[in-house]
């Protein structure tokens, strides 16, 4: 081998990156310089594409140093050596990406078969050439276009002339309804205005047959033809009006000006009597159809250059689709999404984009021509929509600039754009934007299957097939099933209807067993072969039928039994740490305690009034209806004059959740003016409110005034104390009755007063015809001790783990709960194999990942590192072996929802499911059989943690509402029992391996998460964080609120967006782009203030530096905490506890403290404090005080001392009593 050494390597996005290596060739022995562009595992290498190797810079061997300058673009790249330039055009070579941008940056390398030379590097500089790009504020209108005035106007005679047109603005970019998502059908329409009209045309592709045309009469049904429909909202419009104009092939108009209020014999009644149409089918197939609306007939002046209007155009195609310019959804005419047209003069800008090449098939070649712009810049962002995480993800950026041909052409394949997304286009002109563009995308292959699932049609199985096809010129799939041994089982041929359809194949006959198929493209050029993917055919008895580990019959520990007791008329229930207390003053309870502290300032009300007149529920009766040690139920009963019977019963179980179940049958027929359950909370236990808004809006101290829909995945919320609260949710909004269904639960707290929580379950009179149960819950918290050893917890990815190791940041990590090598994503089955985990991730390069040495499970050791492997709460992995089976029975709704309602790939596509008993069971039997295949694999960690809606009545889930439509129920009790079971079975019969819940900014959604060991929160806050490069907007009260395990009970792990974050860093503005300096400690300060250790996956050095401070000082489970917002401290201060905080540990024995002041402001701050040390040390004396980090000696002695902290940063104090 000859010498080599890599120099610098950037690692880009989707496996991208660029190198810099030095070499001595074979071939000629002379030193060298080569520069690399490509991506992760692409061995393709010719014209165009990548990888790329640009050519070696020859060294002159007599220099022992060189001075090299290298810097890029996507159209050249220059190399400076010793002085002497050299160009390289890529003009023939796939481009360095615009948007290309380094996520890590190795100098050297940790491979010794990279480092096989001695070349030494003295100085690194990497900078960007790029001027810093002012971005015009985001569009929200697609498209957005600005359309000019011409003075020619066409011939409309239905043919398009290019002659004509030059001066008018053009689009393409068509959605098919429903979907929302870019069709290969993509017509171009043309736009623009004189002083007397609007001038339209389209030119539609030909979909192999003559237009259809068989309405001839005015204002027929003309949208049954296929034809061209503009709509169009003038600025000025009032609200809810709007012109709808319809053409089809032979030139019929139906017109209409639709007004809110009016007939639809009215709106018709309008006609435009100037509007004419004319359309020609051009030789080679495709339609043109022109238009003129003149401004007269919409009772409108000439538009004046800058006014606005709202429009959307659209083609129809009888028995094909339809197909709309702005992304609606459930039909054409919804104005609040149409785009806008920006009306300009003669000199403005004229853009013509009008091609997205087959962006559907995934391969985006966007073109656009521009006059009177000659610097004119297109940026395009891709981004991909987390449903979890309520938020678009990022997948890369990129821009271009006009040409001298005043053109812009950018090109973007497959494995940048992956299996969907949406691309937003924004075209700028002298920092202006022209046009605007939104593309959502679902990428179809050649010949591709997207899923499998076996269904019951008449008690026979068959195989349902999902595929995707280019439909060109083939007519028919053929699909081929084979056994095991590779012979052929059945073969189907089926008609192609579609770009993606469905074929059934019959599997009744096909004994249980592994099975292929596949399916063949007939017709085309080339044979088109689909990728062959497994399935298997079960028996009738499947194997995880009735898994018999881990039954919910007993209390796991470490809760205690449920106790109850009969005193005085009240019945008093005790579980860990909380007490209950039902009696004759409330149909839900008198009193509640956690922690030994009260609740409740009065017994739960129900606030009724039927027929405008109050209802009071007196002389209630307590009845136990059913007790054991898991759960116990008890009914509350009431009668009340002119109404009858009130029934309340209440099902408490060991973990502290209460299910009540309200029910008053004699309301049937009655209008109810109100219904609501009130709680009433004391000032000093009800300071804090977690919203449950995933974003934290209104999640710290308790506002004056509030309000929440409940009926929604994220609609629970807890209030309370830094002590513990009240968790409140439902599973659904049957029979709720609101003007408002935000204020569905609400909360009043004037300053210094008790805290008032209302349900509102009725709050506009109402007339029931059927009573069914109210259901809601209430939740105490803490649900369960904190974890054994939490405060000894050392987090790190395992990957992360090896990493340090590589570079001698070795530190013996005890949890690792990200490992994600599962065989489809969600799906509990793993590799573990580091050959099969290199493969596994070199198959997800379009996902981002990379593969690496260090991605390997070798040294994993479960007697030192607990590891929790990845998993979703909600989903599983659609095309995972059990699920083609049985996924039709388990699945959330009438049909697949996907995560992120999105295709990724055929591994990494999941769905939502219901925790019905047979998915309970196979999930159980899963992950034991996973735990028997690789020993390595021990506990889980869930991701995606909310319960899908569900309207099956097959689930018994949904119902029927007033209106006759089905809703959907969020099945909270139903997850609570297959978690459960997944817990026991992982402490009882898996060593007590970890389980680690996904809650980031939910958990207010406790109540269905008791059965974690950790919560892992922190995965939010995306825009902020671009904007402050650091949590300075997390303030004290907000983190308590959300993190603290003295209020839930589990464990809390962070996961920093520090450097997760940068990919929502708009493209343009990331080569300057990087966290505060001061953004890693000053959340690790704050973590460790609430009893937080910081996790090293996402915090680096600044973990580390906690980790080994405590260390140092012992930090157990069993030392006493000291919070910053307590009032009894064993210390003075003259921290504000609000932007200034003092908290400290004290051991058990009271040896030391360690003490940690926290600066939140930004600006330095001088702390002064005084310790008591009786009350710290138990004894008066002399203290040493020591910087905990760096071991320097602050002070000596039993008075004041001072420490000044720099802004947003934090110190470690240890203090240690003097011996005399």
């Amino acid at each position: 081998d000859p010498p080599f050494q890599m120099l610098v390597n950037m690692h880009g996005p989707l496996g991208s990156k660029i190198h810099f290596v030095y070499t001595r060739p074979t071939s000629s022995g002379i030193p060298s310089l080569q520069m690399a562009y490509g991506q992760q595992k692409n061995p393709t290498l010719a014209k165009g594409t990548l990888p790329v190797l640009f050519p070696l810079v020859r060294l002159n061997p007599e220099n022992e140093w060189h001075t090299v300058v290298c810097d890029w673009s996507p159209e050249v790249l220059n190399m400076n050596i010793d002085g002497e330039s050299l160009a390289t055009s890529t003009r023939f070579l796939a481009p360095i990406a615009g948007s290309f941008y380094a996520e890590a940056l190795e100098v050297g390398s940790y491979a010794e078969s990279l480092q096989r030379g001695t070349t030494e590097i003295a100085d690194l500089k990497i900078y960007s050439t790029m001027p810093e790009i002012s971005v015009a504020d985001q569009p929200t209108r697609f498209p957005e276009l600005l359309i000019p005035r011409i003075s020619q106007a066409p011939a409309i005679d239905g043919t398009i002339h290019a002659d004509e047109y030059a001066g008018f603005a053009a689009a393409t970019g068509f959605v098919k309804l429903p979907s929302e998502r870019i069709t290969a059908h993509q017509p171009v329409f043309r736009i623009a205005y004189d002083d007397k009209a609007f001038y339209l045309a389209v030119s539609s592709p030909e979909i192999g047959r003559m237009p259809q045309t068989n309405i001839t009469r005015r204002d027929g049904n003309v949208w049954e033809d296929d034809g061209i429909e503009f709509f169009l909202v003038p600025e000025r419009a009032k609200t809810g009006d709007f012109y709808q104009i319809i053409a089809n092939y032979a030139g019929v108009i139906f017109d209409q000006f639709m007004r809110p209020g009016q007939s639809p014999a009215e709106c018709i009644a309008w006609n435009g009597p100037n509007i004419r149409t004319a359309s020609k089918v051009q030789a080679d197939g495709t339609w043109h159809l022109e238009m003129i609306i003149p401004f007269a007939d919409l009772g409108l002046d000439m538009p004046a250059p800058g006014e606005k209007m709202f429009f959307n155009l659209c083609q129809t195609i009888q028995g094909q689709g339809a197909y709309s310019i702005a992304p609606v959804h459930h039909g054409y005419a919804e104005p609040e999404k149409f785009g806008l047209l920006t009306f300009g003069d003669e000199k403005s800008p004229v853009v013509s984009f009008d091609s997205i090449g087959d962006l559907a098939y995934g391969d985006a070649k966007l073109e656009v021509r521009v006059r009177n712009a000659p610097r004119a810049r297109l940026e395009v962002n891709a981004m991909r929509y987390d449903e979890t995480a309520q938020t678009e993800f990022p997948l890369f950026g990129t821009m271009a600039d006009a040409n001298n041909e005043n053109t812009i052409r950018m090109q973007i394949d497959s494995g940048r754009l992956g299996k969907n997304g949406t691309l937003y286009a924004n075209l700028l002109h002298l920092n202006k934007r022209i046009y605007a563009g939104k593309f959502s995308y679902e990428v179809s292959g050649e010949a591709e299957i997207e899923t499998l699932r076996r269904i019951i049609v008449d008690g026979r199985n068959f195989l349902k097939v999902s595929t995707a096809q280019g439909a060109g010129k083939s007519k028919e799939l053929l699909f081929s099933v084979m056994d095991k041994a590779g012979k052929v089982a059945l073969t189907k041929k089926a008609a192609i209807t579609s770009d993606r359809q469905d074929t059934l194949l019959d599997i009744s006959t096909l004994a249980p067993g592994q099975y292929q198929v596949k399916f063949e493209v007939l017709g085309g050029v080339e044979k088109v072969t689909a990728e062959a993917r497994d399935f298997t055919v079960y028996p009738e008895n499947v194997p995880w039928r009735n898994f018999p580990l881990a039954q919910a019959d007993h209390v796991p520990a470490p809760w205690t039994p449920l106790q109850y007791a009969v005193t005085n008329g009240q019945v008093i229930v005790q579980c860990w740490n909380r007490t209950y207390t039902f009696g004759a003053q409330s149909l839900f309870a008198e009193q509640i305690t956690s922690a030994d502290k009260q609740l409740l300032a009065k017994p739960i009300e129900l606030d009724l009034e039927v027929e405008g007149k109050p209802v009071r529920a007196d002389r209630v009766k307590i009845e136990i209806i059913s007790a054991d040690e898991r759960s116990i139920m008890l009914q509350a009963t009431s009668d009340a004059a002119g109404i009858g019977k009130f029934s309340v019963r209440a099902t408490i179980e060991y973990d502290g959740f209460i299910w009540y179940d309200l029910e008053i049958p004699s309301l049937e027929g009655k209008t109810i003016n109100r219904l609501a359950v009130r709680l009433t909370m004391p000032n000093a236990v009800s300071g804090l409110l977690n919203s449950g808004d995933r974003d934290l809006r209104n999640t710290g101290f308790t506002p004056q005034a509030w309000s929440k829909c409940m009926a929604d995945t994220f609609g629970s919320f807890w209030i309370g104390s830094e002590t513990g609260g009240l968790s409140f949710g439902i599973e659904s909004a049957q029979n709720w009755r609101n003007q408002d269904a935000g204020k569905q639960a609400d909360v009043m707290r004037k300053t210094g007063s008790d805290a008032t929580i209302s349900l509102n379950i009725i709050d506009t009179p109402s007339t029931l015809r059927k009573i069914v149960p109210w259901g809601f819950y209430m939740h105490p918290t803490p649900v369960k001790p904190t974890t054994p050893g939490y405060r000894k917890l050392r987090a790190n990815s395992w990957f992360g783990h090896n990493r340090d190791i590589l570079y001698n940041k070795g530190y013996p990590t005890n949890l690792s709960w990200w490992m994600t090598s599962y065989t489809f994503q969600g799906y509990p089955q793993y590799v573990t194999n580091k050959e099969e985990v290199r493969e596994l991730q070199a198959k997800r390069v379009n996902f981002g990942y990379v593969v690496r040495d260090y991605n390997h499970y070798d040294t994993l050791d479960k007697r030192t590192t607990r590891s929790a492997w990845y998993a979703a709460y909600s989903s599983i992995g659609r095309n995972a072996p059990e699920v083609i089976w049985s996924g039709e029975e388990w699945r959330a709704g009438q049909r697949d929802k996907l995560y992120g309602n999105t295709l990724y790939d055929y591994t990494m596509d999941m769905i939502e499911v219901c925790k019905t008993k047979d998915y309970t069971d196979f999930y159980l039997w899963r992950v034991h059989q996973s735990k028997l295949e690789q020993e390595k694999v021990d506990g889980l960690y869930f991701d995606l943690m909310f319960f899908p809606g569900c309207d099956r009545e097959d689930h018994n889930h949904g119902y029927t509402d007033e209106n006759g439509r089905r809703q959907q129920t969020w099945p909270l009790r139903e997850h609570r029992r297959w978690l459960e079971r997944i817990y026991i079975y992982l402490h009882e019969h898996a060593d007590n391996a970890p389980l680690v819940t996904h809650l980031s900014g939910a958990t207010s959604r406790v109540a269905g998460f008791s059965w974690a060991d950790y919560f892992l929160d922190g995965e939010l806050w995306q825009q902020k964080l671009v904007q402050d490069r650091a949590y300075k907007a997390m303030s004290l009260d907000m983190m308590r609120a959300e993190v603290s395990p003295r209020i839930y009970g589990p464990g809390l792990i962070w996961l920093s967006q520090l450097y997760r974050i940068r990919p929502f860093v708009p493209a343009s503005q990331r080569a300057k782009w990087s966290v505060e300096p001061y953004a890693e400690r000053h959340l690790a300060g704050m973590l460790l203030l609430h009893d937080v250790i910081p996790d090293r996956t996402s915090q680096n050095d600044a973990a580390l530096q906690v980790w080994n401070v405590l260390d140092r000082f012992d930090l157990d489970d069993s030392d006493t905490m000291c919070y910053y917002y307590e009032h009894d401290n064993p210390w003075s201060d003259n921290a504000d506890k609000t932007t200034t905080a003092v908290g400290a540990f004290i051991k058990k024995d009271a040896s030391k403290m360690l003490l940690e002041l926290f600066n939140n402001r930004d600006e330095a701050f001088t702390f002064r404090i005084t310790l008591d040390s009786a009350k710290a040390f138990g004894k008066n004396c002399e203290y040493l005080v020591i910087n905990a980090e760096s071991g320097q000696k602050i002070y000596q002695g039993n008075g004041e001392f001072t420490a000044t902290l720099p802004m947003r940063d934090y110190c470690l104090l240890e203090i240690q009593p003097i011996q005399k």
